[in-house]
């Protein structure tokens, strides 16, 4: 029998038992490691409250969502948290409300910029959470934290 007979055999068996193929130097391939779950950072992330008379103030917020592994994702609602002395005071978005989408690119951005009025209180942080569903089925949350500042 010739040489490129056996190895057809010997393909053709493996391929019907399940063999595992070893590399050239005899040692088993490894298996490869499992697909990555998107990560989704927070950019450029600012706010800033201005009196607006009565108590009020106008906040005007805005930030970025950056995709960093190739995985694309479905965001879920926005979460943006005035952290105060007393506690915080928080305020819900839905993500096509933000971002005028639900949907982050794998590798692609997605911005918001948001103008609420709310109390005047002594808000020195503004948290925002945004969660999400990757391609992949994996969950996670992107996250930031930022310094409001305070106009006249």
């Amino acid at each position: 029998m010739s040489l490129s007979r056996v190895v057809l055999l010997v393909t053709l068996g493996c391929g019907v038992m399940g063999c595992e193929i070893a590399d050239l130097d005899g040692t088993p391939s490894s298996p490869s490691p499992p697909p990555a779950a998107s990560t989704i950072a927070v950019e450029n992330f600012t706010a800033s409250s201005t009196p607006a008379g009565s108590g009020v103030s106008t906040y005007r917020i805005a930030f970025m969502l950056r995709e960093t592994t190739g995985v694309a994702a479905t965001l879920s609602d926005v979460t943006l948290t005035a952290l105060t002395g007393l506690g915080g005071i928080s305020r819900s978005f839905t993500a096509m409300q933000a971002f005028g989408t639900n949907r982050i690119a794998a590798g692609g951005t997605v911005s918001a910029s948001v103008t609420l009025e709310g109390p005047s209180s002594s808000a020195s942080q503004l948290r925002v959470r945004v969660p999400f569903t990757d391609d992949r089925g994996n969950t996670g949350t992107a996250e930031g934290l930022t310094t409001v500042t305070t106009g006249s």
